[in-house]
Parts: C-alpha cells; sequence; structure tokens
C-alpha cells in the first residue's frame, strides 16, 4: 500500500492488494478498473488502486456501495486489521530488497567511475607526454643522467 502524500484518506494498493482486502478475484479487480468502477492509476505498467474507504474501515465493493449506502454489514475489523499489516510487512520486506539491489547498483557504479578516471588521468598524463617537444624531453632525460 502507498499513501498519497496529500493526506486525504487516499490509499493506493496493488490490484493483488486490492482482491484480498476485498476478498475478491484479481480478475475482478481488473474488470472493475476497466469499467471504471474503482479509481485507478497506472505506474510503471503496474496498476494501483485509489481507495478512500479502506482508511475508514468501510469495505464495500463497487457493487456493494451502490446497494448499501456506506452501510458495514459485520466486517471483521481484526481480520482486516491483520491483513493489511500482512501486506505492509511484505511491502517492507520487497522495499528493503530494492534498497539493497539500489545500493549494489551505486557501488558498481561507483567503481566504473574509478575506472574512467583513472583512464582519462592515464590518457591526460600521455597526452601532455606526446605535446611535449622533443627538445624539452631530451634535456629532461640528460638533467637525469647528469
Amino acid at each position: 500500500m502507498v499513501t498519497n502524500g496529500n493526506n486525504n484518506g487516499t490509499s493506493k494498493f496493488s490490484i493483488q492488494e486490492y482482491a484480498s482486502l476485498k476478498d475478491v478475484s484479481i480478475n475482478t479487480v481488473r474488470n472493475w478498473i476497466k469499467a471504471n468502477k474503482i479509481d485507478a492509476t497506472m505506474i510503471s505498467n503496474k496498476w494501483f488502486v485509489h481507495d478512500t474507504n479502506i482508511g475508514n474501515n468501510q469495505e464495500n465493493t463497487p457493487e456493494e456501495s451502490s446497494t448499501n449506502h456506506g452501510t458495514n454489514h459485520g466486517t471483521n475489523d481484526g481480520t482486516n486489521q491483520q491483513l493489511i499489516v500482512e501486506i505492509l510487512q511484505s511491502q517492507i520486506e520487497h522495499l528493503k530488497s530494492e534498497l539493497e539491489e539500489s545500493h549494489d547498483k551505486i557501488k558498481r557504479s561507483d567503481m566504473v567511475i574509478m575506472k574512467l578516471t583513472s583512464t582519462v588521468e592515464a590518457q591526460q598524463l600521455q597526452l601532455t607526454e606526446a605535446t611535449t617537444p622533443f627538445w624539452k624531453k631530451l634535456f629532461r632525460s640528460r638533467k637525469q643522467y647528469s
């Protein structure tokens, strides 16, 4: 679950998470998205469902919302909270692994930058040496033997 920064009570859930929370199939959630029965956004080729009702403990599906007018028929809040906790823990683990992968990528990038920097420095030294006039090189070598 991703909570919007504007604190309007809207949370974003993946299709799988939303299906679990609403106790429906993933295909049902996809059909609701296609039929515009629920608000969803695609981010990086992945759908996220916006739901203001989850935070308010209203567990109505799109069909129930039109017939029940917001009434709650005995949903088990403890079970829903436990499910949300499990989903959040799963997301934390996923984000930790993504963070570790990002750190590894940064380390690899730093290594590449270090190698390229040393290569550039060596090429600059060669260029300096190549542009030095012959007579300066000759006098430098004579001073070394004196």
